[in-house]
């Protein structure tokens, strides 16, 4: 049966529209909304054979988009990091109450490595540490959380970073093989030089033509705003 859409696709299906707005208000894109406006009788001399060249064309339009959509994701990174400093605080935290012994909540390093969660403790352990390279010796929980936060915060930021940075470098090639799947129809003769006005008319009877807001043609180039995206953390937080 049809089934409900997981988290992390609606997260995905987020960040496509977000890319999908960046896109559409991108200089690249702006270029092609006014080849068509220019191919008319009004056209300026020159602007007449505005052509695609797709390598050099994708290489600008993702250049740009990439340095537009920092802030957006600087804010999902530091989102995520915080979400998943938190959620391992506690996590460690829950196990010390939960087990510890005495009224200092003691547990050794060994024992709270049998009942942590791998996701977390793959992190805690991917710095080296005192604690972990220590002895079978105890310790209160105050004692384990006060040397274990600065490890764990530098460990997560780098996890975070490597994640988003993939995930982004996942979704522009995407975005690539999409916009080149519209562009390979209209080159016909694979000479990887397109008019832009055909160009644009194939991006409107694309799938990618809601995305860039190509379906309505009395918007003149106004997009939605996408802002509050990032806020939300357009990808679920994970391990």
């Amino acid at each position: 049966g049809g089934q409900e859409p997981t988290r992390v696709e609606l997260a995905h299906h987020l960040l496509d529209s977000m890319l999908g707005q960046y896109f559409a208000r991108s200089e690249g894109f702006r270029g092609l909304r006014d080849s068509e406006a220019e191919s008319g009788p009004e056209r300026e001399p020159g602007r007449v054979n505005f052509q695609v060249v797709w390598l050099h064309w994708w290489s600008n339009l993702e250049k740009e988009v990439r340095e537009a959509i920092k802030p957006e994701i600087k804010a999902v990174y530091d989102t995520r990091c915080s979400s998943l400093f938190y959620r391992s605080k506690l996590h460690f935290r829950s196990i010390f109450m939960g087990h510890g012994q005495g009224p200092e909540k003691a547990l050794s390093i060994q024992h709270l490595q049998t009942l942590c969660d791998d996701g977390i403790w793959a992190l805690y352990q991917s710095r080296p540490n005192s604690l972990t390279a220590g002895g079978s010796g105890v310790l209160s929980w105050e004692r384990f959380w006060e040397d274990t936060q600065p490890i764990l915060k530098a460990a997560i930021k780098d996890h975070i970073r490597r994640v988003v940075k993939d995930e982004m470098q996942i979704k522009f090639t995407d975005f690539r093989r999409r916009f080149h799947e519209v562009f390979r129809q209209v080159d016909e003769h694979t000479e990887g030089v397109i008019q832009a006005p055909a160009y644009l008319q194939a991006l409107k009877h694309s799938p990618l033509a809601e995305l860039l807001d190509l379906q309505s043609p009395n918007r003149d180039g106004a997009v939605k705003d996408a802002g509050p995206v990032a806020q939300n953390g357009f990808l679920a937080p994970h391990q």
